[in-house]
C-alpha cells in the first residue's frame, strides 16, 4: 500500500486516481469534472445548436442572401437583400395586417404588421398588388421584385419595438419550417405500446 504525504490511497478515493495536467494534481472528483466540461462545452444542447425561433420569416422570394444585415451609426444596411430575377413573383413573409403599400425615396415597399410590436418590410419592388390595411397571409401575393442598387434582388427588414433586428435568424426559422424534413412528425411503430 502506497502512502502519498501521510495519507493512504486506498482509504481516500478522492486521490486514488491522480491526474496531473500542468502541474497541478486533480483527484477523481477533479478527473470527472474536466471530462463534464469536455462534454458540456463540445456537444451543444439544443438551445445552443438552433436560434430559437420566436418569429419564423418565410423568404419572400427563392432566392439566396446576396447583401447582409450590416448596420451603422448612418447609412448602413437594415436589412437583408434576397436575389430575384427581375419581376419575379414576391410573397409574403408573414401573415398580418398590410399597414403600407407604396414609394419610399422613390422605391415601392410593402410593410407588413403580425402584431402590435413588430414590422417587417419587403422593399425594391417592380409593382405591388396590395394596398394598406388589408390581411395578408404568409404567402399570399405582394408584387414583383425589382432591383437593388443595380442588383436584381429585394430588401426584408425586420423591426421590433421600433428598432431594425438582423432578419436572418427569423429566415433561417421560416426555412427550416417550410422544408420538408422540417415538418416531420413521429408517429407510433405499429404494435407499438399506446
Amino acid at each position: 500500500m502506497r502512502k502519498t504525504g501521510g495519507r493512504d490511497l486506498k482509504s481516500d478515493p478522492v486521490r486514488c486516481h491522480p491526474v496531473v495536467v500542468n502541474g497541478c494534481r486533480f483527484g477523481l472528483v477533479g478527473w470527472w469534472a474536466a471530462c463534464l466540461s469536455v462534454v458540456v462545452l463540445f456537444l451543444p444542447s439544443p438551445a445552443w445548436a438552433a436560434p430559437t425561433c420566436d418569429l419564423a420569416l418565410t423568404p419572400p422570394v427563392p432566392g439566396e442572401t446576396v447583401r447582409r444585415f450590416s448596420p451603422a451609426h448612418r447609412g448602413g444596411h437594415w436589412g437583408v437583400d434576397l436575389a430575384s430575377p427581375w419581376a419575379g413573383t414576391v410573397r409574403a413573409p408573414v401573415s398580418g395586417t398590410v399597414t403600407f403599400a407604396g414609394r419610399v425615396a422613390g422605391r415601392l415597399s410593402v410593410t407588413i404588421a403580425p402584431d402590435d410590436r413588430l414590422r417587417v418590410s419587403v422593399s425594391y419592388l417592380s409593382s405591388v398588388r396590395v394596398s394598406a390595411g388589408q390581411w395578408i397571409e404568409v404567402g399570399g401575393m405582394l408584387g414583383r421584385s425589382g432591383a437593388d442598387h443595380g442588383l436584381p434582388a429585394v430588401h426584408l427588414s425586420l423591426r421590433v419595438d421600433g428598432r431594425y433586428a438582423n432578419p436572418e435568424p427569423a429566415l433561417a426559422c421560416g426555412r427550416r419550417a417550410s422544408h420538408p424534413l422540417g415538418r416531420l412528425r413521429l408517429v407510433p411503430a405499429r404494435g407499438a405500446a399506446r
